[in-house]
């Protein structure tokens, strides 16, 4: 499917500008010195870092329109519309948000992303603190768990059309969500139960690497699944009203992602509040937080954010456009692009 194969190329450079995000930050400004040991912890450190990923990003994005121009020309035309003020057009952006909510599909795939980037957001918030204090890593160790992630996503992404052809998209999507479910959870749920070496030992770390490449590798068959089942609303979405509108149905889910990422961050710090987590410089080692707050800290970062997870599966299980019926109604678009537009019932043919 050549859909899944665009969408897969997409998350496999994705993750590789990660990966180097991670690379600068733990192998240059993240350093340690001689007030702080752990580098992430120099808050002096991140406006040099910001400003060379907002460099980078903005290039990345110049770098990409630039080099799609040639393809304009083979971009289906819009139909030609008035010039509208900014009140119309924000009206009619609701409009159009309102009709792509009314595809059960889409409505029901947006809000399991919604959930699920509520998760990404309080994960990425907890991130330094479990690592740091959890699993008492070095920077060392910290970079290499972390990169685990993104490598076995570039793995995992080059199987994603082979798995979708076997087992279908839809299929591909809950596998994936209830894979970083699994092992969100179990690396947590093993440590409390003492099934693994301590903290400090090689083989740890092994193990925290190899279950971060397993959760990389199969969580992909989610998010490749994810933007290959929107580009298939949108077709079924021409099919019944006519118009074309990626747009509004990828800035849609654009923005629930990175919106409720926002959100996942504040939800990370009303819980490192919940669990009483100590405040002040002098916290920098586990030693320096009781031991039940550690537990409890993952506790949240696992189990309770690994359990959300079910409840954006529970919203794909409503998908409802199965392989079959998304063939079919391409093979129709397909005949209304090549079918010649003819006048309406009673008005005048061309050129009377």
């Amino acid at each position: 499917d050549e859909r899944s194969k665009l969408v897969g190329y997409r998350m496999f450079f994705a993750n590789v500008g990660v990966l180097f995000t991670f690379a600068a930050g733990f192998l240059y400004f993240f350093t340690p010195t001689a007030e702080f040991a752990n580098g992430q912890l120099n808050a002096d450190a991140y406006p040099g870092f910001a400003l060379l990923l907002a460099v980078l990003m903005g290039a990345t994005i110049f770098w990409s329109g630039w080099g799609t121009r040639a393809a304009i020309p083979f971009l289906p035309v819009a139909p030609a519309t008035p010039h509208l003020g900014l009140g119309r057009v924000l009206w009619r952006v609701l409009l159009d948000i309102g009709a792509a909510m009314r595809s059960v599909s889409f409505r029901w795939l947006f809000f399991g992303v919604l959930v699920v980037f509520v998760m990404v957001g309080v994960n990425g918030g907890l991130d330094l603190y479990v690592f740091t204090y959890f699993w008492e890593l070095d920077r060392a160790a910290i970079l290499l768990v972390i990169c685990a992630y993104p490598v076995g996503v570039l793995v995992g992404s080059l199987f994603c059309p082979a798995f979708f052809r076997r087992f279908g998209k839809k299929a591909g999507l809950i596998f994936g969500g209830l894979s970083w479910a699994f092992w969100q959870s179990l690396p947590i749920v093993a440590r409390l139960l003492d099934w693994l070496p301590a903290n400090g030992e090689p083989l740890l770390i092994a193990l925290l690497v190899g279950m971060k490449v397993i959760q990389g590798a199969s969580t992909v068959q989610a998010n490749v699944a994810f933007g290959s089942m929107v580009a298939d609303i949108i077709d079924e979405h021409e099919y019944t009203t006519g118009k074309r509108q990626e747009g509004i149905f990828f800035a849609a889910s654009s923005f629930s992602a990175k919106a409720t990422t926002g959100i996942g961050n504040v939800i990370a710090g009303v819980a490192l509040d919940l669990i009483s987590w100590p405040r002040g410089a002098h916290i920098r080692t586990a030693a320096d937080v009781p031991p039940e707050t550690l537990v409890n800290l993952g506790l949240v970062y696992g189990p309770v954010v690994a359990a959300f997870g079910f409840v954006s599966i529970w919203c794909y299980t409503h998908y409802r456009l199965p392989r079959e019926r998304h063939a079919e109604i391409l093979e129709e678009l397909g005949r209304r692009r090549t079918r010649p537009i003819q006048a309406p019932s009673g008005a005048p043919a061309s050129g009377a």
